[in-house]
């Protein structure tokens, strides 16, 4: 499957508006929040294994480590605009479960204050501001979605997802991820792909390359550069994934 770029304005440290077309994605987890206003399309989003049809305008917020999926049924035009942003950044007291707001109107407050952010863009104070209220609008006009009782197993792969999130620049190793979370490699490896739908090497893949293509758009580091910094010791490898999951290589991604 080729991916669609994804346009990143601000920083990703604390605050990042990005917009693109919306496509299936495994299922993940991320360490900040992500709120994301969905234009209707022919599909599902998956909230804690909650199925959310998007067939009108929609807003998630997806809280830190609370699991979430899309699937896209055939080709779709629709666009998102999404929102990183880190506990940090909230003025308002930091959600501890995710919410969605369905059956938004076109004309709704919320889609306003998203498309002032797409204009806006840099993380900044009015920025900051625009991002509580419509946290605020989120939370009090839509539905919690609880992350639900997962037990042990959904314990350690959040945790080992974690892990991997926090530290894909340097070398990370699923038998060392294993020891810090006390079960063995194989274990880990069978509940991982279980919960995400999709192996540990590939997840911790799809973190470096979602990173390496934000600091394409974002900086004028070399691609050589990226590759390192992003945790890829292999240039050739690297291009090679890039391309695979990009459709295109990353000096091209650059320049698109």
């Amino acid at each position: 499957m080729n991916y669609p770029v994804e346009r990143i304005k601000g920083n990703e440290n604390a605050i990042s508006v990005s917009f693109g077309t919306v496509f299936s994605y495994h299922a993940h987890i991320h360490t900040y929040y992500e709120i994301i206003l969905y234009e209707p399309f022919d599909g599902q989003v998956y909230v804690n294994e909650r199925s959310v049809r998007v067939d009108s305008y929609t807003c998630i917020m997806v809280a830190p480590s609370d699991l979430h999926k899309i699937e896209v049924n055939g080709v779709t035009e629709a666009k998102f605009i999404k929102l990183k942003v880190s506990e940090e950044a909230l003025a308002c007291d930091s959600p501890h479960t995710s919410f969605v707001l369905k059956a938004i109107d076109e004309n709704d407050f919320i889609i306003s204050l998203f498309r002032e952010l797409m204009r806006k863009g840099d993380s900044n104070a009015y920025t900051a501001h625009l991002v509580n209220a419509a946290i605020l609008q989120i939370t009090f006009r839509g539905e919690a979605y609880d992350c639900l009782e997962k037990g042990e197993k959904y314990r350690l792969v959040t945790e080992a997802a974690r892990i991997l999130h926090e530290e894909f620049t340097s070398p990370v190793y699923e038998e060392e991820v294993a020891k810090r979370i006390s079960v063995s490699p194989q274990y880990l490896s069978k509940i991982f792909k279980q919960v995400f739908g999709i192996g540990f090497a590939d997840y911790l893949s799809d973190i470096r390359l979602r990173y390496a293509a934000n600091q394409l758009l974002q900086s004028e580091k070399s691609v050589t550069q990226i590759c390192f910094e992003c945790g890829c010791g292999n240039l050739s490898h690297f291009l090679r994934r890039f391309k695979e999951k990009y459709g295109l290589t990353p000096r091209e991604y650059r320049k698109e």
